[in-house]
């Protein structure tokens, strides 16, 4: 019996040893590759054999690891690499936006901790082995990842292809998308380090250079030409200051390439004027119509009426569009710059409609009714030159009277309501609003603003995801009839200008988007269309509207706002255009889709549609795409060699 006994007990030792720890950990990392990327990305595609190859390669070394020591060891070192990596994966999601599924995507990529807890020992042999194994096995990883490296050369050097992402053109999304998770946090981990000197010495020089200074009050800033919107800048000398770096070169190139946007009969059409800048959280024109909004929809088609205004979804969600709506440059994406960390590292925001404003002597204030340090916008808006207020410093939260707990989200008429007296008075003022009621999740159960005005949609024929959508975003149709009137009633309604412009598609969940979205308006959208979205420029002093029929994005508000203004910048030194110039229209996409004057292009479907019905070539094609892949490079030098510090320190001088 004893014989029998042991013999049993070896037979189910060797079933339980049935797979090893490389084994285990390389199925592991392919399970949460391909759940996160069905879960975000919504498809299958060929692509997925990049982040497979990363997950035998990473396998391999995980599992080499936890058979270097006892069993004991190893097992609960092979436990806890389980669970860092499932969360690891949990917060990624949760980070790109993800909150609608949060209860089916935490038992999705959690489930391998369970796993690893309970049931491992029967599956998987954690002994410890020799020294020559180990060496071995990391010789079949480095293998591998040569494999995977001829494919990457294998796969074309386009654009946002496979190659390009991971030596060249680093964009997060597209990287989690093409080449999964794990490489992207090693691509991410990679640029970061070599960005670490740079950032150390901004934010150096930031503390000698006063950069949250402006140039004196009324000072002129020195025209280069009186009929087009650019500086006399002297860029020999900011290549002197720089030491003649590389960086910085490729800036100037890139500017000194550039014409700039011609002024017109709208420059300065509101100089002097207060203004009021709003960028409205989730908000989609498919709920701008005379019916449900009747303010917003004045505000839209009463004064400059964009009819072809898109909003895309830029890294970040939220403060990658603020990014985009507030500087008329794209936001990093996936590196250390970025909304967040503006602020932190004291990058100077010369051309910012803050910095502006406050250099002829207005009162700039921006508020929030969440936090004021959430995303850091207590350090970002200072250093743009707002005096910035939000939860617990100028707003007080609305409590619910059942839970006793703030209401999510704040009503954005209360953010009105708390504000407008603290700078009505002080003229001329800029004031720079980011609201909140329009904030997912859309439902009856946990968005405050959706519930408090559900009888009013009660009756429409949609979805409750729909109807509750559209009820939280009535919030903000009622903040912006108290604050048109609030301004008529100080009598300052005519001389105010209001900027207001969508932060994001309405979900950061892009299928619950497209679904919402073309539910409401009883349409098919692709994923370029889904971005076609309502920007408000508007003054009640105007007395007949302005139609644009320019297909125009985010990071032109601020070059036009700046030339309604009358504001002295140049041109060059953005991304984006004058929307009123007689420049060409173009508006790029985060994957490299763009519209231009000639077509439409959706790189996803290798899809172009032209607008000027001539036959679009294939270099046509090339030559657009990587135009737009230029609006990220140079988006970025601008801000990694913090070139406005230049520019401004060398204005000074006049």
């Amino acid at each position: 019996m004893t014989v029998l006994a042991k013999h049993s007990s070896h037979k189910r030792h060797k079933k339980r040893s049935k797979f090893t720890t490389i084994v285990y950990f390389s199925l592991l990392l392919i399970y949460l590759e391909i759940v996160f990327h069905i879960i975000m990305f919504h498809n299958i595609r060929p692509a997925l054999i990049y982040p497979v190859f990363s997950a035998l390669t990473l396998g391999t070394v995980l599992g080499t690891v936890c058979r270097l020591f006892n069993r004991k060891a190893n097992r609960l070192l092979t436990i806890v690499i389980t669970a860092v990596l499932c969360v690891f994966f949990f917060v990624k999601a949760l980070h790109h936006g993800i909150f609608t599924t949060v209860l089916a995507l935490f038992f999705l990529l959690m489930l391998p901790t369970a796993f690893g807890l309970f049931l491992a020992p029967n599956y998987i042999s954690v002994r410890r082995k020799p020294p020559l194994t180990h060496i071995i096995t990391l010789a079949e990883g480095l293998i591998i990842h040569i494999c995977m490296l001829v494919l990457l050369l294998a796969g074309g050097r386009d654009a946002l292809s496979a190659y390009d992402l991971y030596f060249h053109s680093f964009s997060a999304n597209e990287s989690a998308d093409t080449l999964g998770v794990m490489a992207t946090a090693y691509l991410s981990g990679k640029n970061s380090l070599m960005k670490k000197d740079d950032s150390t010495v901004v934010a150096a020089e930031s503390s000698d250079t006063d950069t949250s200074s402006v140039l004196p009050d009324n000072a002129s800033l020195p025209a280069a030409d009186p009929t087009v919107n650019t500086l006399n800048i002297d860029f020999d000398k900011i290549l002197t200051a720089s030491g003649n770096d590389q960086n910085v070169q490729s800036v100037v190139d890139h500017i000194k390439a550039q014409t700039g946007t011609a002024k017109n009969s709208y420059t300065g059409m509101f100089e002097g004027y207060n203004l009021i800048w709003i960028t409205a959280e989730g908000l989609d024109e498919c709920i701008i119509n005379a019916s449900w909004t009747p303010t917003l929809y004045k505000m839209a088609t009463q004064g400059f009426h964009f009819k072809n205004y898109y909003s895309p979804l830029w890294y970040g969600s939220t403060s990658g569009g603020e990014w985009a709506n507030l500087t008329g440059t794209v936001p990093n994406n996936g590196n250390y710059i970025s909304l967040n960390n503006s602020g932190k590292i004291g990058l100077n925001m010369l051309f910012t409609a803050g910095r502006q404003a406050k250099r002829l002597g207005y009162a700039v204030n921006g508020w929030c009714s969440t936090s004021p340090t959430e995303n850091d916008r207590n350090l970002t808006f200072p250093n743009m030159g707002y005096d910035w207020h939000g939860s617990g410093t100028g707003f007080t939260d609305e409590i619910s009277e059942s839970s006793g707990q703030a209401l999510w989200p704040q009503s954005d008429i209360q953010l009105i309501d708390q504000s407008f007296d603290t700078y009505v008075s002080k003229e001329p003022f800029l004031t720079y609003y980011i609201t909140s009621s329009g904030h997912a999740e859309y439902d009856f159960s946990e968005n405050a603003m959706a519930m408090r005005n559900q009888a009013q949609v009660a009756n429409l024929k949609y979805s409750e995801t729909a109807k509750a959508y559209i009820a939280c975003n009535l919030e903000l149709e009622y903040a912006m009839q108290d604050l048109l009137q609030r301004l008529e009633n100080a009598g300052i309604a005519d001389r105010t200008l209001i900027v207001l412009a969508p932060s994001n598609v309405p979900s950061t969940y892009m299928n619950d988007r497209i679904n919402i979205v073309e539910e409401i308006k009883g349409t098919d959208l692709d994923e370029t269309e889904s971005y076609r979205n309502a920007l408000i420029i508007y003054s009640p002093s105007m007395t007949q509207p302005v139609e644009i029929d320019k297909y125009c994005s985010s990071v032109d508000i601020l070059p036009t706002v700046s030339n309604l203004m009358g504001w002295e910048y140049d041109s060059r030194m953005m991304i984006g255009q004058d929307i009123l110039s007689d420049a060409k229209q173009f508006i790029a996409f985060p994957d490299l889709s763009f519209i231009s004057d000639k077509c439409v292009f959706n790189k996803t479907q290798n899809k172009v549609t032209s607008l000027s019905g001539e036959e679009i070539s294939n270099d046509y094609i090339l030559q657009m795409t990587q135009r737009a892949e230029s609006w990220s490079s140079i988006s970025d030098l601008l801000y990694a060699t913090d070139f406005y510090k230049y520019v401004e320190n060398q204005l000074r001088i006049f």
